[in-house]
């Protein structure tokens, strides 16, 4: 399948989100198609810095382990622009693209709207869903969340995921004010699940905006928790002392427990209403999760153990450190523009055996290898190992003729970094 982006909207080179942060234009051109953005139902909402994507997918599995279709919309995307836009397994068609986005981009020019990437791509998915009808549809954000462009639907179920510090530019430079924006997802009248918070900052925030608009709150360490061991992972509901005994995630890291929990807390809210799931479903649905670029072991000749991570920032860093311990790895890093690189080496510096910096060729807002380099040099010990490569392909060739022993390496930074692994023929990659 050839790498398919559309021809409209179009992606923008310069970063400026700040200033086109905005409901206005979307909802102009949605109410211009005969408001197509209410008439989806059973619409489940996820904000949060970290761990959206990967809560999306646990709840996904879920649900269609329950016999329940469900429409989902995300992204970033890995390889393929459809990825955005599903229906079960099955990715929007190039060609349902074209002429959904050929329609969307008659009615925006006719009321004179020039509408984002993200705002386009997002009324594209929802007029795709409106009239591919499933059981669930669940959203995730693209940036924040009041005026993030998904927050024209109206949702039955809101998730705030973990919330930390990132894209300070847009959302400001304290966790309440994170928070907050993250927040706005919440509708008056329904209810939301509040993941497991690092700060106590960004629990308040969401509890006091939910009690602010009569939202009801089912949240981690109050209404519901998880245990771990070695076989289980252990979830329990406060208020009734339920306890229900799940798999534990095959997806990599601690981090995953805490997002396949966030997944079951809102199992067992949805399965009041909806008698098909249970725990034997749930069971299925949380062994069963894929979710690609998440800590997830890439086969290549040559390597025994090679990992891709799209963490990129400093909570992410953590649980690839928390995943490590004390154990020494390579990293090949690549940044986009707008992140913290200083502190997420910092996060890192007592795991890193060796540092391979390298641009990111499909980001044109990205840093160059010589870039990240000088950073790096200016943020990390003196005795630490430190190169730059002009590639990703490049890197690897350097580390392939190493005696690497058992030493892990891991691809990080950039969930773009990902296409370029399939982009270039590394002994034809195959993922496990």
């Amino acid at each position: 399948m050839p790498f398919f982006l559309p021809k409209w909207p179009v992606v923008t080179t310069t970063y400026n989100l700040k200033s086109n942060f905005s409901l206005e234009r979307i909802r102009k051109v949605a109410k211009k198609m005969d408001n197509i953005h209410l008439k989806i139902q059973n619409i489940i909402h996820i904000a949060g810095t970290n761990g959206k994507g990967s809560t999306l997918s646990f709840l996904k599995s879920i649900l269609n382990a329950s016999g329940y279709t469900v429409n989902a919309y995300t992204s970033p995307h890995l390889l393929h622009f459809n990825e955005r836009i599903t229906t079960d397994l099955q990715q929007i068609r190039d060609k349902e693209y074209r002429l959904i986005s050929d329609e969307c981009r008659f009615y925006a020019e006719s009321i004179d709207e020039q509408l984002t990437f993200f705002e386009a791509t997002t009324l594209i998915a929802i007029i795709y869903f409106a009239r591919n009808s499933t059981d669930f549809t669940i959203i995730e954000t693209g940036l924040g969340g009041i005026l993030d462009a998904t927050n024209i639907l109206e949702s039955m179920i809101s998730i705030i995921t973990s919330i930390s510090f990132d894209h300070q530019d847009v959302l400001g430079n304290t966790i309440q004010s994170i928070a907050k924006n993250k927040a706005g997802i919440m509708k008056p009248g329904t209810t939301v699940v509040i993941a497991k918070q690092k700060y106590s900052d960004a629990l308040h925030e969401l509890l006091e905006y939910a009690q602010e608009n009569h939202v009801s709150s089912f949240v981690y360490g109050k209404n519901w928790g998880y245990q771990v061991n070695t076989e289980n992972l252990i979830f329990f509901h406060e208020h009734t002392s339920q306890i229900s005994q799940f798999p534990l995630p095959t997806l990599l890291g601690s981090h995953q427990h805490e997002n396949a929990s966030t997944a079951i807390a809102t199992a067992h809210l949805l399965k009041k209403h909806f008698c098909k799931i249970n725990d034997s479903r749930i069971s299925e649905g949380i062994y069963n999760t894929y979710w690609p670029g998440r800590l997830e072991k890439i086969d290549v000749e040559g390597f025994n153990n090679l990992y891709f991570d799209g963490a990129h920032n400093v909570d992410s860093a953590k649980s690839l450190a928390n995943w490590l311990h004390q154990e020494k790895a390579i990293f090949i890093l690549g940044f986009s523009y707008n992140k913290d690189v200083c502190s997420y080496l910092h996060t890192i510096s007592d795991n890193i055996h060796a540092l391979y910096t390298i641009p990111i060729h499909v980001e044109v807002l990205a840093y160059s290898e010589s870039e990240l380099y000088d950073i790096a040099v200016n943020s990390l010990p003196q005795n630490t190992n430190i190169y730059k490569c002009s590639s990703l392909k490049k890197a690897l060739s350097v580390l392939s003729s190493q005696k690497l022993n058992n030493t892990k390496i891991l691809i990080s930074g950039s969930l773009f970094l990902y296409r370029e692994l399939k982009e270039n023929d590394l002994d034809n990659i195959v993922l496990y």
